[in-house]
């Protein structure tokens, strides 16, 4: 059985929204359920529904018709507003018992930070160093199974993100390193 080239393409936009980086970045906060239950509406409100939102409507006043091929010049602005959204709900869940909650954020501001410095120069595949990094964090903190998930899944994003042009090798090749060595270097140092 033969798939068309539209079909593939749609095939490829649903991934890459699956797993867009947002998205993995709300599921990384969510990650375990039970600790950070009391603060689920605000992990989602400010750590996914205003950084998507901020970022559709700068894309839709930019003139970006295709939200899944972005300049990586255009990509500066959401970064900072997610940063913001970030910091926010830091200083909300503060007084949630759970510290890894706070750890996280603070990894996902430096992440985003990281991300946001390298798109200055380089048009890096975002997705892949978001799920390469998640595939590192989840190996070599112990959870086999996620970390299973994410090696199954970078195969099928890379497929997706080059059946839709938006990235070359060379930026799929350096998200999925770069993201990796990030989950090694904070799994070391933290």
């Amino acid at each position: 059985m033969r798939i068309s080239a539209n079909n593939a393409n749609l095939i490829a936009k649903i991934i890459s929204a699956a797993v867009h980086p947002a998205v993995l970045q709300f599921l990384f906060l969510l990650f375990p359920l039970p600790e950070v239950k009391k603060d689920i509406l605000f992990i989602f409100l400010f750590g996914f529904f205003l950084p998507v939102g901020f970022a559709g409507i700068y894309f839709l006043k930019s003139g970006i018709s295709d939200l899944f091929l972005i300049p990586a010049r255009k990509r500066i602005i959401p970064f900072l507003l997610g940063m913001v959204s970030l910091l926010i709900l830091f200083y909300i869940v503060e007084n949630n018992e759970e510290k890894g909650l706070h750890q996280k954020i603070i990894l996902l501001l430096v992440l985003n930070g990281i991300s946001c410095l390298i798109t200055l120069f380089y048009k890096i595949s975002l997705h892949l160093l978001s799920a390469s990094f998640l595939l590192g964090y989840f190996l070599f903190s112990g959870n086999m199974i996620w970390g299973v998930v994410f090696f199954v899944l970078i195969p099928i994003i890379t497929f997706a993100r080059k059946n839709l042009k938006a990235h070359s090798n060379s930026e799929l090749i350096s998200g999925g390193v770069v993201g990796f060595l990030l989950a090694i270097l904070y799994l070391y140092f933290f």
